[in-house]
């Protein structure tokens, strides 16, 4: 139960630009025994680089150690970063050092003052790593929210935001966006005036996550708590972009507002369907002995998959506590997240070493588990 809250906590504060003090209220409803130090950086060294492996060496450390000397700090393959207005995902904004991107990663090597959540009260290992912002930093990328109003041939996209105001910006390797989409687009403005958009994030992935986090609900209250934050996020969304749509309205911008219209009429249908899956999945669960069944029958694991059975729609999974194997219905939910967004996938398209980052099954009285949900790591 605890771990799903921590990932519903994990989601509110992720979407934050969005939410405003929902996430905040969300979040202090969290508990952990971790404790946090900042420090100025001696040393960073990677003895695995593919991994993240590795040791940070901290001086000036807060709280003080009691010889006030510095710090040795491990970092693990699991340890997850944050650089402020660099890794920024609506619902991951920590990454662990393998999700970093190169330049990323340069940033981390290359800080100055970091602050480190510590796995559990006298550990020296590192849960969570956050770049302090410095220098260039705390200019350099921007988080805009807006609805795309025009594309063009020459690589460039206009984006209407809350004000009134627009942007253009030139669409970056990899970024692709549509008129009437409503996204958070991260800008680059290193080297110029000109913006780059360096990554877009679209309403398709928000939803996505929530459905994903109503599909591994343990409890009524986190199903209730997810359900809240879905209608809290859909009502900060439309009241958002209509207040963008009207005053583009008032300034006869009218195939401006036009594009945000079609962003207000997806993004209803988009949550409307979130919300047709919440009550399928209660009604399933009213079906099946409520919540305190439910409970018992649930379970979840990660691996690699080591077996298909194509004809019986089987996988078996080399986990952390042996080989599991599961039964894959007709229609369970198989999704991957890419680069815009979280991807369905279909049974056939699994194959022997793909990296399940997460199934979650019914553990029935007799008979094989049936998988309810996977999502395959990226």
């Amino acid at each position: 139960m605890r771990r799903i809250l921590l990932v519903v906590v994990t989601l509110a504060l992720a979407t934050g630009l969005i939410l405003g003090t929902a996430g905040s209220a969300l979040a202090a409803t969290g508990t952990q025994s971790s404790r946090g130090i900042f420090g100025t950086v001696q040393s960073l060294v990677m003895t695995d680089n593919a991994t993240g492996v590795g040791t940070i060496t901290l001086g000036d450390v807060k709280p003080a150690t009691a010889d006030n000397t510095s710090v040795e700090i491990q970092v693990t393959q699991n340890t997850t970063y944050h650089i402020p207005a660099v890794t920024f995902e609506p619902t991951q904004r920590r990454q662990t050092w393998q999700q970093l991107t190169p330049e990323s990663q340069k940033l981390v090597r290359e800080a100055k003052r970091v602050a480190i959540l510590l796995t559990e009260t006298g550990s020296n290992v590192a849960a969570k790593v956050m770049v302090i912002p410095a220098g260039y930093l705390s200019y350099r990328y921007h988080h805009h929210l807006g609805v795309v109003i025009s594309v063009s041939d020459n690589g460039t996209a206009t984006i209407a935001e809350k004000k009134g105001g627009q942007i253009t910006v030139t669409l970056g390797e990899g970024v692709q966006l549509a008129v009437g989409q409503f996204v958070v687009v991260v800008t680059d403005s290193n080297g110029g005036t000109q913006l780059k958009a360096i990554k877009a994030y679209r309403i398709d992935k928000i939803v996505g996550r929530f459905e994903g986090y109503l599909e591994g609900s343990l409890t009524e209250a986190d199903f209730d708590n997810v359900t809240t934050l879905i209608q809290q996020t859909q009502q900060k969304h439309i009241a958002y972009l209509h207040s963008v749509q009207e005053l583009l309205q008032s300034e006869n911008r009218t195939q401006a507002a036009a594009a945000v219209g079609r962003a207000i009429d997806y993004a209803n249908a988009r949550y409307s369907e979130a919300l047709q899956f919440r009550a399928k999945i209660k009604d399933w669960v009213d079906k099946n002995g409520g919540w305190t069944a439910w409970q018992a029958q649930w379970g979840d694991t990660s691996g690699t998959i080591t077996a298909v059975n194509s004809v019986g729609r089987t996988l078996t999974i080399n986990t952390d506590n042996g080989a599991v194997t599961v039964h894959v219905p007709v229609g369970v939910r198989i999704v991957k997240d890419t680069s815009t967004g979280p991807a369905l996938f279909a049974f056939k398209s699994l194959a022997e070493g793909d990296q399940l980052e997460k199934v979650i099954y019914y553990k029935p009285t007799s008979g094989q588990f049936q998988a309810l949900y996977i999502r395959v790591a990226e």
